[in-house]
């Protein structure tokens, strides 16, 4: 399953001020690999971090494959969830077994603004 973190953040507080929230989980527990895009790139609401942790203890117990992308550095995380020691108990769980995967290099989104070797930014733009 892969899904924006917002969405699964939206998704869980919705759900928890419904009542719902042990339905709700058991949509993102029970696959066996749960890819979850764009963590800490929007801030959320003030219960942010409690979905999202009930969302990747469950998963951390039951030893389910999770991956995360992310532009942030994880002490950041925090602060968009609202809550820097969810945050932290979030992180311990996912990198006790887990580990971190620095991308670098040219945007794949925006392939076409990079000059070529060897070509600077001024010839690219006549």
């Amino acid at each position: 399953m892969s899904l924006a973190a917002n969405e699964l953040v939206e998704n869980l507080s919705l759900a928890a001020r419904n009542d719902r929230l042990r339905d709700a989980l058991a949509a993102y527990v029970g696959p066996q690999l749960l890819v979850c895009d764009e963590v800490a790139y929007l801030a959320h609401g003030p219960d942010a971090a409690n979905g999202f942790f009930h969302v990747v203890d469950e998963r951390h117990r039951r030893r389910r494959s999770m991956v995360f992308t992310t532009n942030k550095p994880l002490e950041l995380w925090g602060r968009v969830l609202h809550d820097p020691d969810l945050a932290e108990a979030i992180l311990g769980r996912i990198l006790e077994r887990g580990r971190i995967v620095t991308l670098e290099g040219p945007s794949m989104r925006t392939p076409h603004l990079d000059p070529p070797p060897g070509q600077s930014d001024q010839e690219t733009a006549s």
